[in-house]
């Protein structure tokens, strides 16, 4: 590809990218992408298992001096989840130094149709279940949003098979590979930041790396089906490739490239790491005013967001104010207790993924007049990824009760007559 094209179709998919972010996440989710929780209970890991020694694929960025492949396998995410951390396992050129190591880049793709122009070109076989044409996300350590280590696990490991420079487009698709390769067995560990935010869906992921001074990065296949010590799921694709070339298609490496009366399907070594999030949020009333000796009904609302994952253990957090006193509790599903006084902690078991709680309500006694200032706050098991909307605040302001009028002494001389009167009609009767 010519220097020109290559930073032209670079600046083209990140453009592409921001606004496909902008679409599909909230500006809220967008801009607290590294928020952290200490409430982070509930993590999360997908592992497809060790290599397994049949498949190596080329998969690197473009430079002036190649042109780019990306090798694709996919995963299943349920419920919102941040992943800060992944893993992948491949080939470097034997004897070839780590310091060779240029620029590193992880793609995160949905499946077709999604993000791609429909119906597609009929340039391969098929683009069903494949990568779609442009990128959902992308970490690199060029944009400066990825780090990563890298260790030699074996000094010379063989795959059977590979596949780097035939890559062709329908009716040439099917070469049978390219033969044997052998290199460094490196395991690159890298990590996201910001996170990424994945929504649950169904993805691919890629990873590419560049090596300097000659050679290329093979990424190692590994057992399909998933099987332990791995993450099982279902559908589980197999793995696909494509290069500057063949984009926006791509063509399954076992079953187009590879081919043959049975042909072969692959999965590729790589890990991920990190966290189910959720995006609750509290809403709190109560009336403007009220009276000494009175009651204050607070109606609490709690929801989760439609971009979210199923909240468990919910609890709000409701400290009243000096002056009140909690009487009770309303609210289908809701177990309120008082603990210490003065704090009222209120749960629910869980909330389902773009729901809201049945209202809450929290009668309370006032003791003492002047401006009342009551605060909610609340929280689950998973990391809330906005907490701008985690406290609500109401406020009453409170009367003394009405006093009763003073008599002066001719109004209360008057009232003694009138009773005086009013016991001597009745004896004279």
């Amino acid at each position: 590809m010519h220097p020109t094209a290559a930073i032209a179709r670079s600046q083209n998919r990140q453009h592409r990218i921001e606004l496909r972010r902008r679409i599909l996440l909230p500006g809220a989710l967008a801009a607290l992408l590294s928020a952290t929780s200490a409430l982070a209970l509930s993590t999360f890991t997908f592992s497809t298992g060790n290599p397994d020694g049949l498949m190596a694929t080329g998969s690197r960025p473009g430079t002036n001096a190649v042109t780019e492949i990306e090798s694709a396998d996919d995963f299943v995410v349920s419920g919102l989840k941040r992943i800060d951390h992944a893993s992948f396992t491949g080939l470097l050129p034997t004897g070839k130094a780590l310091s060779a190591i240029g620029q590193v880049r992880v793609e995160i793709y949905r499946v077709f149709p999604l993000d791609s122009t429909n119906p597609p070109s009929g340039a391969v076989p098929t683009r069903v279940n494949s990568p779609s044409d442009v990128a959902f996300e992308e970490r690199s350590t060029i944009d400066s949003n990825l780090t990563f280590t890298a260790t030699v696990l074996n000094a010379s490991f063989t795959a059977n098979n590979s596949v780097l420079n035939g890559i062709h487009p329908s009716p040439n698709q099917t070469t049978g590979g390219e033969g044997s390769v052998t290199g460094e067995e490196v395991r690159f560990d890298v990590t996201f930041n910001p996170p990424l935010l994945l929504p649950a869906d169904h993805y691919f992921f890629i990873p590419q790396v560049e090596v300097t001074g000659g050679g290329d990065f093979y990424w190692l296949s590994s057992t399909r089906p998933v099987v332990s010590p791995g993450t099982p799921f279902s559908p589980d694709l197999q793995s696909w490739i494509r290069n500057a070339g063949l984009d926006p298609n791509w063509l399954r490496i076992g079953t187009d490239i590879v081919g043959g009366a049975t042909p072969p399907t692959f999965n590729s070594a790589f890990s991920l790491s990190g966290e189910t999030v959720a995006d609750l949020s509290i809403t709190k009333s109560a009336p403007s005013t009220a009276t000494v000796g009175g009651q204050i009904a607070y109606s609490i609302n709690v929801s989760n967001a439609a971009v979210s994952s199923n909240a468990s253990n919910v609890v709000v957090v409701d400290t009243l104010p000096a002056g009140t006193i909690f009487g009770s509790f309303a609210g289908a599903g809701w177990t309120c207790v008082e603990a210490p006084a003065g704090t009222v902690t209120c749960t629910l078991a869980s909330l389902g993924t773009g729901t809201a709680a049945a209202p809450l309500t929290l009668n309370v006694f006032v003791q003492a007049s002047g401006s009342l200032v009551n605060s909610a706050t609340v929280h689950a098991d998973q990391t809330d990824i906005n907490l701008a909307d985690n406290t609500a605040t109401a406020s009453i302001q409170v009367a003394r009760a009405a006093a009763i009028p003073a008599l002066d002494r001719y109004a209360l001389l008057a009232l003694l007559m009138i009773i005086g009167g009013l016991f001597l009609l009745r004896r004279t009767r």
